[in-house]
């Protein structure tokens, strides 16, 4: 573990790891970044598709693949701005268009409002035939039910998909999550619960649109799976693992030891650099 990342986390639980009254809205306006931020924005290109606005990055490289990125969160705030600054790198490292998915936010928006904006943006894109899925945190379990609704409805689904410290279970019941509780930096089992409630609203946590967990993995494409061991939700990304490889998926999983939730999303870390590296090899091999 680097020196950067301890430095880190100490910055990351500050800022982050507040545990007073769940106020989605309040954390949506203190950190959502829904514009990309100005040394991205002549890169983009805003389009909107059904009233939900999503962004071009790199728009002339689509012949190159795109790479349609679906932010975290937990399901009520994003992007921010580390989110629009690892998509500005990723899609300039693979040579690849970017597609940013504004989809829409919970509590404003339950389930199944933001799977449908990314469905559709997907369907009603002209994307070529070589696309990508990519998200982390509950963007990294959208990814995942996003694929298999279009692969439930019989229609072209991304050639690969990329999960970073993927949320893939909102029920939180794995009783190995207790394990890391005291680990993560960022997050919380109450935190989370309440993300959970306000985004299914009444719905049935296992249904595997929210929760991608509880359904079969067969038919994914290949998929690579990039978590830290000081990650709340390790235990839950190592059973997705497990269950993908005993139902033939191509998976790759990649654990990097003490690292915290999304830390792919800082650049200056060591470990985010290795990730990413491994990242741009997974989509471009």
């Amino acid at each position: 573990m680097s020196l950067r990342n301890s430095l880190a986390k100490i910055y990351v639980r500050l800022v982050f790891r507040d545990e007073g009254p769940f106020d989605a809205l309040k954390t949506q306006r203190q950190f959502n970044r829904p514009e990309p931020p100005r040394g991205l924005a002549k890169r983009c290109r805003k389009i909107e598709i059904d009233g939900v606005t999503s962004f071009w990055i790199d728009e002339a490289n689509k012949a190159n693949g795109v790479l349609v990125y679906l932010h975290g969160g937990a399901f009520y705030f994003g992007p921010v701005k580390e989110h629009w600054d690892y998509f500005g790198q990723i899609t300039k490292r693979t040579g690849m268009a970017g597609l940013m998915v504004n989809y829409r936010l919970a509590p404003q928006h339950a389930y199944p409002a933001a799977l449908d904006d990314i469905v559709n943006a997907v369907v009603k894109t002209d994307l070529p035939e070589r696309w990508f899925f990519m998200g982390d945190s509950s963007g990294g379990g959208k990814a995942a039910a996003a694929a298999f609704r279009l692969m439930d409805q019989g229609k072209p689904g991304p050639k690969k998909i990329i999960m970073m410290s993927p949320w893939i279970d909102a029920t939180l019941t794995n009783p190995a999550i207790k394990m890391n509780e005291h680990e993560d930096v960022m997050m919380t089992v109450k935190r989370l619960s309440s993300a959970a409630a306000a985004y299914g609203a009444g719905h049935d946590l296992t249904d595997p649109e929210i929760s991608p967990m509880f359904r079969s993995m067969k038919g994914l494409p290949p998929v690579l799976i990039q978590m830290g061991t000081a990650d709340l939700l390790l235990w839950d990304a190592r059973k997705f693992y497990l269950k993908c490889l005993d139902e033939g998926v191509d998976v790759t999983y990649q654990e990097t030891p003490g690292v915290f939730h999304d830390f792919m999303m800082l650049p200056f870390l060591p470990e985010a650099k290795k990730a990413i590296d491994a990242q741009v090899k997974f989509l471009t091999g």
